[in-house]
């Protein structure tokens, strides 16, 4: 019984000192392929299906430029500040607000996640 025990105590001291894999192998490879980071991926600004060449290319286009700025402002301005900060950014950048936690502006759509202390933890753009 002990000795049960003690496996399952060094079982668990084992896998937290393994190193974690956050992200799969295909998805590492398709990031590499695209030229794309898990960021650029996520906002909308590269897409991991294409090649460097194809999204360095399609990055040169007005809509791709306008959707960079507007992840970019994002980043900068929203994630991390309080929701009276990034509400106060997101109208200054042309924003409105229809619905609690959600941003829109033309085709752009901005949905906050928030922290129970009032702080955006994440903004995801579509």
């Amino acid at each position: 019984m002990m000795f049960k025990k003690q496996f399952a105590v060094m079982v668990l001291a084992m896998a937290t000192v393994l190193p974690a894999h956050a992200i799969s192998a295909h998805y590492r490879e398709q990031l590499d392929r695209s030229g794309c980071n898990m960021v650029t991926d996520s906002n909308g600004t590269c897409d991991i299906h294409k090649t460097k060449a194809q999204n360095a290319k399609a990055a040169q286009t007005p809509a791709m430029q306008e959707r960079a700025k507007i992840a970019a402002m994002l980043e900068d301005s929203v994630i991390g500040q309080s929701t009276d900060d990034a509400y106060a950014a997101l109208e200054k950048s042309g924003f409105q607000n229809p619905e609690p936690l959600k941003w829109t502006k033309g085709k752009y759509e901005v949905f906050l996640d928030v922290n129970p202390r009032g702080t955006v933890q994440a903004a995801t753009l579509r």
